[in-house]
């Protein structure tokens, strides 16, 4: 009795290290995403999937643009934290959208920690607000904070009866919301292409044309703001036309005449280069100044690095033939970690090599690798932290198509004492089936469901021995008790006996992997 209880403990020991690869001990950005909260933006296709959200986004790399073509604006209701990444070669056609222009058309959310490089072309028949970052700024509780943005943003006023607003940054934030620690390097301007605009006075202005109600402080603008064809505008080097007059310790230096209207402080290009100006501003942690960087004007400083805490891959284990390729994803936590530099590896490449994976709008996204099964045989692929101090591993095994494994465990179901199927796991008695069949073999296996919590520990297991002949299908049923709710997971396989613990045949979980 004393020789089977050991054999017992030891057995539990051996399986808790063999079958625990899988873990969700940390909240992953993946995780929260399949909740609707936080998604993970790598490519431009990532991006439109912003459109009309109010999830929460972060930006794991730089982003260009160029190749994709006329950028389609995006009505946003979220948060995109940019972590200090530049989205560049945004190009807009305004004759091709018919609504507000700029990354954003509409920004109804917030936006922080981003660089963006513009060139956008408004055309009054079709658009009425444009900006490098966002058309509209429309909601109260919207905020933009630590964004630049350079380029160029244009508007033709062809159409009689619309109120244009251009601006750097936002075309008309008139809404409320705030705009903190941004600056604007864009050339901004308005062509009318007619004389008389009845009833309308246009806006045009660095960092914003229009605001009522928003606050700004801590910004500038310094591109070259100009207008051509009509004295019915409010034009001027930071805000066109400042409703509120809810700008502090805000400035320009390239604009300033008789259409001036007042938003921001106007000071000279040089006095613009001079830290001293910045009187409240924070140049410790925000805020940096170099003859070197930007033109000798301010800049953003980059976010501090944040490197993972966990590296995740959404398989822990996989089975690929020979010739087949399967992506794996990578999930860092914790999700404002800002530095997803993986370095991949595996431990066999004559077993299976690894592809990394691009995409024309940023390169290598080195979240994701394509891996290649290439000859029979197991080989552990692993992605490693850029510090170094984070491992995610897959093992990936090869079976010789030769050879047929002796048993294939089916499925796995759990139900209530009543016989009623299950969809998760209930925190209270209950009963799971699994069901195997006998592909090869003359001799009963043992077939063993090990149990473990939600975030991956080891919390017993139960086996039985069925008797089924080659070919047959059985299922068996066994009880299992959870009235702690600790149990979240259940791992099936078969084995030929407890002196060989490796299963034959494939493991099925519940819920499934």
């Amino acid at each position: 009795m004393g020789k089977n209880l050991t054999r017992i403990v030891l057995l539990c020991a051996l399986l808790a290290v063999l079958l625990s690869a899988t873990a969700w001990a940390v909240v992953s950005s993946a995780t929260l995403a399949a909740d609707g909260k936080i998604h993970d933006v790598f490519t431009a296709a990532d991006l439109l999937e912003m459109v009309g959200s109010s999830d929460t986004f972060y930006l794991r790399n730089d982003l260009d643009l160029t190749s994709w073509g006329n950028w389609t604006p995006i009505e946003f209701y979220g948060t995109f934290d940019g972590q200090g990444h530049i989205i560049k070669g945004v190009k807009i056609d305004g004759k091709t959208v018919d609504e507000d222009c700029g990354l954003f058309s509409v920004l109804n959310g917030s936006v922080k920690n981003l660089h963006l490089y513009v060139e956008i072309n408004g055309n009054s028949e079709f658009n009425v607000n444009i900006g490098g970052l966002a058309g509209r700024m429309n909601n109260s509780r919207s905020s933009i904070e630590c964004v630049s943005v350079s380029g160029k943003v244009s508007m033709i006023h062809n159409y009689m009866g619309q109120n244009l607003c251009v601006g750097g940054l936002v075309g008309c934030a008139q809404s409320g919301g705030r705009i903190t620690n941004c600056y604007s390097n864009a050339d901004v301007s308005i062509d009318f292409r007619e004389e008389s605009y009845s009833g309308t006075t246009d806006s045009c202005g660095g960092l914003a044309g229009s605001i009522s109600f928003t606050t700004i402080t801590n910004c500038y603008a310094n591109g070259y703001v100009s207008y051509t064809g009509s004295n019915q505008i409010a034009c001027d080097g930071l805000v066109g036309f400042p409703g509120g007059l809810n700008i502090t310790r805000s400035y320009f230096c390239n604009y300033h005449d008789s259409k001036s209207t007042g938003g921001g402080i106007h000071i000279s290009e040089n006095a613009m280069k001079q830290q001293a100006t910045y009187t409240g501003w924070d140049f410790s942690e925000i805020w940096d100044i170099s003859p070197d960087v930007n033109d000798g004007f301010p800049f953003l400083r980059p976010p501090e690095t944040i490197f993972p805490s966990s590296v995740l891959l959404d398989h822990n284990d996989l089975t690929l033939k020979v010739g087949n390729s399967q992506m794996l994803q990578a999930t860092i936590a914790p999700v404002d970690a800002n530095n997803w530099k993986l370095y991949w590896h595996s431990s066999n490449t004559d077993v299976v090599d690894l592809t990394p994976i691009s995409d024309p709008t940023c390169g290598e996204i080195t979240a994701r690798m394509m891996i290649n099964a290439k000859l029979p045989g197991v080989a552990t692929v692993t992605a490693t932290s850029a510090d170094g101090n984070c491992v995610g591993s897959c093992v990936v095994t090869v079976p010789d198509a030769s050879v047929q494994p002796a048993f294939r465990i089916n499925s796995v179901t759990v139900q209530d004492n009543n016989g009623k199927e299950l969809k998760s796991i209930p925190a209270t008695d209950f009963l799971a089936t699994v069901s195997v069949t006998n592909l090869t073999v003359t001799e009963s296996p043992l077939i063993f469901l090990s149990a473990y919590t939600a975030d991956g520990k080891y919390r017993g297991l139960m086996w039985v021995q069925v008797n089924a002949a080659p070919g047959a299908t059985v299922a068996v049923t066994l009880p299992i008790d959870n009235t702690d709710g600790e149990i979240g997971e259940l791992k099936a396989f078969a084995v030929t006996s407890f002196d060989d613990l490796t299963p034959i045949g494939n493991v099925i979980s519940f819920p499934a992997a």
